[in-house]
């Protein structure tokens, strides 16, 4: 029978080998490492290999900290969670008057993300970009996705000007603050920023995407200058620090009730409760209470997984943008925990390509449109929304959970023409399966022409070309293909347009791009 540690080291084979980047896992229970060891390659042209010594920029996964500096900000009288942001941030237009510190902690403010906005105008993220330009595209928006408190919808908005909020109250920008309340007090000296490329970071793993062909990859960089939301570069040396203190605090003289107040969920409007604290994510797996939180940027990945009845946690850390550590981390933990974990019967069908066929599809919902595809490669069925693709595992007969088991969709109808999905507890709209039209080239012309979003001040060109339609951004940008799916209705590679009509021509669009509704284009006469 294999050891733990042989399991484990098995599940990382794959990427464990001298022309291939992976990851660094780290295995905590009690406050000490039981396995640390790095697999792959930190440095592909310098074959220099993955440790445990060596920095990652952890992605969203830092913004636990930000949270935290924010709690102690408030505990310390210089902020209220309630006041608006506008009193911090007066250049927000009026809106920003009904939006809260808290709902920025909890993603529930409505704010359109400005990650999403950078790429709907053709921002490469390879470029650099000041903190003051982003927070003026912040600041220039003239809407919010919903109204503040209604729902949630994850948006590196909130933390970006939470880093912001701070910085205008202590007169120190949120990197200097961050440094001062917990990396100086827990002795966290491997961790550092992501300022932009001119630093030398000692033992940093350069991070990587797969290639056009397999086996291959490419350099993975973004610089993108917004802080708050990221831009953490450590190790799993520092992670255990950072873990430990969750079971005996030390930050703002060991105040007592910081630890909880970082545990604390946010509630919506209708008092219904979410599943997102202060930087952190409470959840369970296979009956386990869980508290983690994941990230990604370039082609890093991050899962920090804690299992706080069982003092055990999982830090996975990848530099290939294709490695999926969430999954690992249960992996690793089912493993390590397996006479604890209750296995919950998801049924592994093996479902026969016909039967995954009744299930594929595109599907169209109020604001967004996703596809459900099979992958012949993988050998299952794949939810794709937007650029983002969730490998589906089926549960029930017509239920299904992506791969992490963190949204659960159900199909209905009598060919299972709708589909709902399921996260944190709450139900979105149902969406409709459409068959997508064909549109031949004369009727294009009613397409053909530019398009102004005011807001953004950013301009689009929609051409036909290789009968059918093109979008360009920018006088830089690559025309990009689209899809047609009705005549109101296309997609391309950052988003969908909804077009409005009035006497058979087209007068504009509202583009829906991921964590961005309803922006609105007007065309150009």
């Amino acid at each position: 029978m294999s050891s733990i540690t042989e399991r484990v080291d098995a599940l990382f084979a794959k990427w464990d080998n001298p022309d291939s980047p992976g990851c660094v896992l780290a295995v905590i229970r009690n406050g000490e490492f039981v396995h640390k060891r790095g697999y792959g390659m930190a440095d592909l042209e310098r074959r220099v290999p993955i440790t445990p010594d060596s920095v990652f920029d952890i992605g969203s996964t830092g913004k636990q900290f930000t949270a935290t500096v924010i709690a102690i900000l408030a505990n310390q009288g210089q902020i209220s969670l309630d006041d608006s942001i506008r009193k911090h941030l007066p250049e927000m237009l009026s809106y920003a008057d009904q939006i809260s510190i808290r709902h920025l902690i909890h993603h529930t403010s409505g704010l359109r993300d400005y990650l999403t906005l950078m790429d709907v105008q053709g921002m490469n993220d390879v470029n650099f970009y000041p903190e003051d330009s982003l927070y003026d595209l912040v600041a220039r928006q003239k809407g919010l996705n919903y109204k503040p408190g209604r729902e949630f919808l994850y948006s590196n908005t909130g933390y970006f000007l939470l880093g912001r909020i701070a910085q205008r109250v202590t007169g120190k920008h949120i990197t200097q603050l961050i440094k001062e309340h917990i990396l100086d007090p827990l002795g966290m000296v491997n961790t550092t920023f992501n300022k932009d490329h001119r630093p030398i970071i000692k033992d940093r793993a350069l991070s990587y995407d797969a290639g056009d062909k397999e086996g291959t990859f490419d350099n993975a960089i973004a610089l993108c200058g917004g802080y708050g939301d990221g831009a953490i570069i450590t190790n799993i040396h520092d992670l255990l620090l950072w873990d430990h203190n969750f079971y005996d605090n030390k930050l703002n003289n060991a105040q007592p009730d910081l630890i909880d107040q970082l545990h604390t969920t946010g509630k919506l409007n209708n008092g219904k409760s979410i599943s997102y604290a202060f930087g952190l994510i409470l959840d369970k797996y296979q009956g386990q209470r869980i508290v983690s939180h994941g990230g990604s940027w370039a082609g890093y990945r991050t899962e920090m997984m804690r299992f706080p009845d069982h003092r055990f946690t999982v830090v996975c850390i990848s530099n290939l943008g294709s490695i999926n550590p969430t999954r690992l981390s249960q992996q690793v933990a089912d493993i390590y925990l397996e006479d604890k974990i209750k296995h919950l019967s998801a049924k592994k069908l093996i479902l026969s390509g016909t039967d995954m066929a009744h299930f594929t599809g595109i599907y169209q919902g109020k604001y967004l449109t996703v596809e459900i595809v099979i992958k012949d490669k993988e050998g299952g069925l794949f939810l794709i929304t937007g650029t983002r693709e969730y490998c589906l595992r089926q549960i029930e007969k017509k239920k299904f959970q992506t791969e992490e088991g963190l949204d659960t969709l159900t199909f209905s109808g009598g060919n299972n023409e709708f589909l709902r999905f399921t996260e944190d507890g709450m139900q979105s709209e149902k969406y409709k399966r459409i068959r997508a039209v064909r549109l031949e080239e004369p009727h294009l012309t009613t397409y053909h022409g530019g398009y102004v979003c005011r807001e953004l001040e950013l301009r689009y060109k929609i051409i036909i070309q290789d009968g059918g339609l093109q979008i360009k951004r920018n006088a830089y940008d690559t025309p990009g293909l689209t899809t047609i799916l009705t005549e109101d209705t296309i997609l391309c590679d950052f988003g969908e347009l909804r077009f409005k009509f009035k006497d058979g021509n087209v007068k504009g669009f509202s583009l829906n791009a991921d964590r961005v509704i309803n922006l609105k284009f007007h065309k150009i006469q």
